[in-house]
């Protein structure tokens, strides 16, 4: 398939409508043609936001270069979104950059899969979705002076009990 290149507004304008509607059809090089297209409107929208956000962004481990992977998923969604009644694409991609950096700052990360039942449900995508920081303090009521890994800590105490544990496994398996 032929790459498209767009020299005014108005064609471009013209393709991002053509490929927008080909794309939420489900055609993935319209997607990818679209992205590619739109690349140097996202790569300002994104240098734009982080350059007065960057603080919020290092609080949150956000690089420019996670924006520019996000690039994709918005360009998917204002495309899956467009109507050409409501304005142009460009309008619709620069709504879709705010809600997934709106997104992403409030760490509402999802995906959508399928479950056994054969619905289709959001779980947390969340890379740290559950963890524990092993300085987390012990208990509600502890001053902080001992955390998860400190040599007095549950950690220690578990790596402690491992060779213990191991000799209880295979006094087991000796005697089975």
């Amino acid at each position: 398939m032929e790459t498209i290149t767009c020299t005014g507004t108005n064609e471009q304008q013209a393709a991002n409508a053509a490929l927008a509607t080909l794309a939420a059809a489900g055609n993935s090089f319209a997607l990818g043609q679209l992205w590619e297209i739109n690349r140097g409107l996202l790569h300002r929208l994104f240098w734009k936001w982080y350059g007065q956000h960057q603080d919020a962004a290092d609080a949150h481990g956000l690089t420019i270069e996670d924006l520019e992977q996000e690039g994709f998923f918005a360009v998917k969604y204002a495309a899956d979104h467009y109507d050409p009644e409501k304005g142009s694409f460009a309008t619709c991609l620069t709504t879709a950059v705010r809600k997934r950096i709106s997104d992403i700052m409030r760490g509402e990360h999802i995906r959508r899969v399928i479950g056994e039942d054969g619905r289709e449900v959001q779980v947390s995508a969340n890379p740290l979705n559950g963890c524990t920081s092993l300085d987390a303090p012990l208990s509600a009521d502890d001053d902080g002076s001992a955390s998860l890994a400190d040599p007095s800590g549950i950690f220690s105490t578990f790596v402690a009990m491992v060779p213990r544990l191991s000799m209880i496994s295979s006094k087991l398996y000796f005697m089975s």
